[in-house]
């Protein structure tokens, strides 16, 4: 370790100043003028966050209008605050207010057993040729530092800065300024943490800017570490992009890390440009690495030390100057320029130009299409993955790896060339040589080309083998100069022309071996070679050319990358053979910029330590969970994160994104806190032991153009998440938006799983794919394919779904749910809020409980298991088809069976159904327990109402006829007749037995019966009222009792609506009444006995249906009647479009025969 510098004078022992001192003037304190403090305090600046002991301390106020005042100092300012000392004190000097400065000629130092230590606190143009020295045992310490941004530090002398157990600064410029360390400078930081310049902002970029470098050294800058855990810094700088940053250096930095460049504190993070110019005097012992953005480095002087240059466009150029280290491209098109030395570079991802000059060089491209010119020496050249192109001269080695690779030679004297995998081009030197393919192959030194190109007056000479001796594909194409030859030895034959991508070329063949020529080339096919054919020349003289690994960091790319926060601000896209990685749990990828992230890779984060804090970008995630109570201290810190966006563009995953988080902590694969659509057709995995386990998180995701339709996430991969001890979440979308799955979303938690998790904005799911949600414990947690919070949502589900609830509603929101399903639901649902709706044509295995408000379902022709129900509210059940096609079962109060062809489910507290044809009321209210068979009439049928609910006034006078299946139910229903009011009723039981009056609405079956119009009425053809108005004789019977008896009820014509047959009591003739499915009439007509059987007879019916109908004496009289019989084949159907309900209903026309004036059609009045 170099020796620590101390000041050239002992520390003072006689106490000579014992308060502060405030500075109104200029002050000089002259040579040989001894000020020693042994810890004062600083009433003035009492409020000042800085705590500890201050040499000097000069505050500037911009606004203030204040004479400057400053120091200059030639003596000995010395503070001194032992262990003991208990006073807060800051500083011997202060300067009140003003622009200050300080120009120092002798020593300031001071020194505290433990608290910060700053020695000189300026602004303005400050000088030091003397000594600032400050040591603390225990805390910070800081040698100079200025907040002025227009200041300036030059220094001729030592600053000196020592913390054994803490940080170490020597100089600090915090807004900027110029720093100019010259000659005879000295700058040494030496601490657990130590840095010797730290420079935070550039200079101005407008109008009249210099561009002047902000940081020149001539002399020494030296940071010393005194804990291996912690890396020296020499400079560390930092600015904003648009800022100017240049660092000159003419003397020697020394650190671990001799120039440190970072954006990072600045939100969003910077892509500042730096530039860093090494003189031809310069010396940088130790690593320079740069930040993002477009960074210069220029060498002329010598750098030991490896060099990274971040993210962004990158220039290294060491042409004139010595560099012994490894240089790393980073991410961008970077450029390096090579010493006369040996250098060793790896390009990284972009298409990277790397040459290396003279020396030895090892170059290695890895992704993207990179330029690798070796130069002088024998180096070895490694394109790695992307379509290279690669220049050899001398004994050089080329693995040109995978993609379509340009291997141009400058010589015939390279040691190995191998093209590798993909199309590779190997371009002769175009000296004029007659190569022998045959010698080539036969030496070893070339492997892999699938092309070969001729330069002028190039000339190929192959035999059989030897097309399958350079590659696997038994084929060569020859392309080149149209002054190149190609010599054929052999039997070949001419194979015809082949096209390849869109050049055409002649073919020829030899033993299962073809060479492709192209136009313009020379062929001669011959039994010998012609004279003149050579192989390659001796590999050239000199030491061997320099392998991956011959230095740290220089080993071939395995396509594995560890990561931590890497900060993407440009589309980036993995490849297949990528994998990056983190195995500290930290987030892999941040993404900015609107910046594209396609990975057909692998993106791994692994944790298996106790999170020790929180990381910033948790919060977003850590927020969204404690709102839904679901944040428990360290088990939700984070543990792990693949990928983090903010304002990022689409991320699009054809690879792996994984998370996994061992100890405690959540981890989370993916995370969007703000943009950012999602699109996934690889696999998405997120793991935790001891804490929630998030597959993606969107905070405020929003949908862009890089999809085909507007979701915010689309998955049409895996999406797999699993947590041992907590909950598990597939989707986390916060802001609503619509989440697309037509793949697998697979969760599984031990305290509960969710599938989508949804918060602010409409929520729309659509399922094409397959959503499964279980839990893994024995704690009664419940699964569910989504769970809401806040806001609504619409559940489109064609695919499969299992979970234990389709949906969890977290909410007190009053917004609706949709639901739509024609796949399969194996979920119980359960609905809370008004007016949700859920429409079936698919498959639901499970109870369905619309819950509170008035609720509708949809039978589309799908199957549910289990018990529907409508709950609270006026709910309604909507079935195709008309009501005969299905058939409705009471099994015990309020619960029916409705059966049709789509099978049967059970539905309980709806209060209709609505069929296309009528509407049907479920029993409601309270049902009366009466035997209408036996019971008195008058003490019960004072409920009775018409279908509007009003009273009729018939509260007595009402006689029991019969009973009759009026509405196809298979329950039979009582007809009473009221002569007083002149009208009919039904009166159904309930399956308890019981008569519920208020059921005489839509579909109900207890209520008087409405009034019927003649349908020539209506025509016009009849006179209301009149002799012929049918109405008047119906309602005529019914006014004197004529109406005596029901005979009998069926779908007597099979056309799907039940029929009444009712005898007269003067017994000419018989009422033949057509109902609706819910048992009102539609019409009705009066046929003699004879008409009836012939009716019955023509429709399938036979004696037995009739047999009791009519009295045992033949009633031949009855065709005597006065009264019109109608006699209508099919009962009397005519076409007619009749008012019922308030609905327009056309019936078919038929074919009319005989008097139509007694036919009547049903009217509510």
């Amino acid at each position: 370790m170099p020796e620590l510098l101390t000041p050239p004078i002992a520390r003072p022992s006689v106490v000579t100043i014992d308060e502060t001192r405030v500075l109104e003037t200029e002050t000089v304190i002259d040579e040989g003028v001894i000020l020693f403090s042994n810890g004062l305090g600083l009433s003035e600046y009492e409020s000042s966050s800085l705590n500890g002991s201050m040499a000097v301390y000069i505050d500037y106020d911009v606004y203030s209008g204040r004479d400057p005042h400053g120091l200059i100092n030639h003596g000995v300012i010395w503070n001194y605050q032992p262990s003991t000392e208990t006073r807060t004190g800051l500083a011997d000097f202060g300067v009140a207010s003003g622009w200050g400065a300080v120009t120092n000629n002798g020593v300031i130092a001071v020194e505290n057993e433990n608290k910060s230590v700053f020695v000189v606190f300026a602004a303005g143009h400050s000088l030091n040729s003397g000594w600032l020295y400050g040591y603390s045992a225990a805390a910070n310490v800081h040698g100079y530092t200025s907040e002025d941004p227009f200041g300036s530090l030059t220094n001729e002398g030592v600053i000196a800065v020592h913390s054994p157990n803490a940080g170490a600064t020597g100089v600090i410029m915090d807004n900027g300024g110029t720093f100019i360390n010259e000659t005879n400078g000295i700058i040494q930081a030496a601490g657990a943490n130590a840095t010797g310049v730290v420079f935070n902002r550039g200079a101005y970029t407008g109008a009249g800017a210099t561009y002047d470098p902000q940081i020149v050294n001539r002399g020494l800058i030296e940071a010393i570490s005194l804990d291996v855990d912690f890396a020296s810094i020499g400079i560390f700088i930092q600015h904003l992009e648009f800022e100017w940053m240049e660092v000159v250096n003419e003397g020697t930095i020394r650190a671990d890390i001799a120039i440190f460049a970072s954006g990072a504190s600045y939100s969003p993070q910077q892509e500042s440009t730096d530039r860093v110019t090494n003189s031809a005097t310069g010396v940088i012992e130790g690593a320079i690495m740069l930040a993002e953005g477009d960074d210069i480095l220029v060498n002329h002087g010598a750098i030991r030390g490896d060099v990274l240059l971040g993210n962004g466009d990158d220039l290294f150029d060491t042409r004139g100057g010595s560099f012994e280290g490894f240089a790393n491209g980073g991410f961008g098109n970077d450029v390096f320029l090579g010493s006369a030395f040996s250098d060793y570079v790896r390009g990284e991802t972009g298409d990277d130009r790397l040459e290396g000059n003279g020396g030895n060089d090892l170059l290695i491209g890895d992704w993207g299409a990179d330029t690798l010119i070796g130069g002088l020496g024998n180096d070895g050249l490694y394109g790695e993955f992307g379509d290279d192109l690669i220049v050899t001269l001398g004994g050089d080695v080329v693995l040109a790896g995978a993609g379509t690779d340009r291997v141009e030679l400058g010589d015939y004297t390279f040691a190995f060339i191998n093209g590798e995998d993909g199309h590779d081009t190997l371009a002769l030197a175009g000296t004029g040589r007659l190569l022998d393919l045959s010698a080539v192959v036969a030496s070893g030194r070339l492997l892999n080309f699938e092309q070969i190109e001729l330069g002028a007056s190039d000339g190929l000479v192959v035999r059989a083998s030897d097309v399958s001796g350079l590659n696997n594909d038994n084929q060569l194409i020859v392309s080149g100069t149209n002054t190149g030859t190609l010599h054929l030895v052999g039997a070949w034959a001419a194979d015809g022309a082949e096209t390849v991508d869109g050049v055409s070329y002649s073919a020829f063949r030899i033993n299962g071996e073809r060479v492709l020529v192209a136009a313009g080339i020379a062929v001669t096919i011959s039994a010998s070679a012609p004279a003149g054919a050579v192989g390659l020349d001796a590999i050239a003289t000199g030491d061997a050319a320099p392998e991956p690994g011959v230095i740290a960091g220089s080993e071939r790319y395995s396509g594995l990358s560890f990561a931590n926060f890497f900060v993407v601000r440009d589309d980036l896209q993995i490849s297949e053979s990528e994998t990056w990685y983190s195995e500290q749990g930290n987030t892999v990828l941040a993404i900015n910029d609107f910046s594209v992230l396609d990975n057909d890779g692998t993106i791994i984060s692994v944790s298996d330590t106790v999170p020790s804090n929180n990381n910033g970008i948790i919060g977003y995630v850590q927020g969204d969970l404690s709102m839904l109570g679901w944040f428990d201290g360290i088990s939700d810190r984070l543990g792990a994160m693949a990928v983090y966006s903010n304002h990022g563009g689409l991320i699009d995953n054809s690879g792996l994104i994984y998370s996994e988080s061992t100890k405690s902590g959540i981890s989370v694969a993916i995370s969007v806190a703000a943009n950012g659509p999602i699109l996934n057709s690889g696999t998405i995995s997120s793991f935790a032991v001891n804490g929630a386990a998030l597959g993606i998180h969107t905070y405020d995701a929003s949908f862009g153009p890089e999809l085909d339709e507007p979701y915010a996430v689309d998955n049409r991969g895996e999406l797999i998440v699993s947590s041992e001890t907590d909950r598990a979440i597939g989707i986390f979308n916060f802001n609503g938006a619509t989440v697309h799955n037509s793949g697998r979303i697979d969760v599984s938690g031990g305290a509960g799983a969710y599938g989508v998790v949804t918060g602010g904005g409409h929520f729309s799911i659509i399922n094409e794919g397959e959503i499964t949600a279980t839990t893994t414990n024995e704690s009664g947690d419940r699964s569910a394919a989504f769970y809401l919070w806040l806001q609504g949502a619409n559940i489109v589900n064609s695919g499969t779904i299992s979970a234990d609830d389709l949906l969890v509603d977290y909410s007190d929101y009053q917004l609706n749910v949709q639901i739509n399903n024609s796949g399969t639901i194996n979920a119980d649902i359960t609905t809370y809020r008004p007016g949700d709706e859920l429409r079936n044509s698919g498959l639901i295995n499970g109870q369905v409980n619309l819950g509170a408000g008035n609720d509708v379902y949809y039978n589309l022709g799908g199957t549910t298991t289990g018990l529907i129900s409508g709950g609270e509210g006026e709910d309604i059940a909507h079935y195709q088809g008309v009501f005969g096609d299905y058939t409705i079962v009471e099994n015990v109060p309020g619960q029916f069976t409705i059966t049709g062809a789509f099978g049967s489910e059970t539905l309980t507290g709806f209060e209709t159904l609505q069929f296309a044809d009528i509407s049907v009321l479920l029993d409601t209210g309270t049902g009366v327990a009466v035997d209408p068979a036996t019971a008195d009439p008058d003490t019960f049928m004072l409920n009775i109402r018409d279908f509007d609910g009003n009273d009729l006034g018939g509260a007595s006078n009402w006689e029991l006829i019969g009973q009759a299946d009026a509405n196809g139910d298979g329950s039979a229903d009582y007809i009473f007749v009221n002569h007083q009011i002149g009208r009919f009723a039904e009166v159904g039981l309930g399956a308890d037995g019981r008569v519920y009056f208020d059921n005489h609405s839509w579909g109900g079956d207890t209520r008087v019966v409405g009034i019927y119009i003649d349908p020539l009425v209506l025509s016009g053809e009849v006179e209301a009222g009149g002799d012929h108005d049918s109405q008047r004789r119906f309602q005529h019977d019914l006014f004197i009792n004529n109406i005596s008896d029901v005979l009998g009820s069926d779908d007597y014509d099979g056309d799907g609506l039940q029929e009444v047959y009712f005898a007269l009591t003067d017994g000419t003739a018989f009422l033949h009444a057509y109902m609706h499915a819910d048992g009102n009439i539609r019409y009705a007509n009066y046929q003699s006995q004879q008409q009836v059987i012939d009716f019955l007879t023509a429709n399938g019916y036979d004696q037995s249906t009739w047999a009791d109908w009519f009295p045992s004496r033949a009633e031949e009289s009855s065709a005597k009647d006065t009264t019109p019989v109608q006699d209508v084949e099919d009962g009397g159907k005519q076409g007619v479009e009749a008012v019922t309900y308030g609905l327009s209903v056309q019936y078919d026309p038929i074919e009319l025969r005989y008097d139509v004036s007694n036919l009547m059609v049903e009217t509510m009045v």
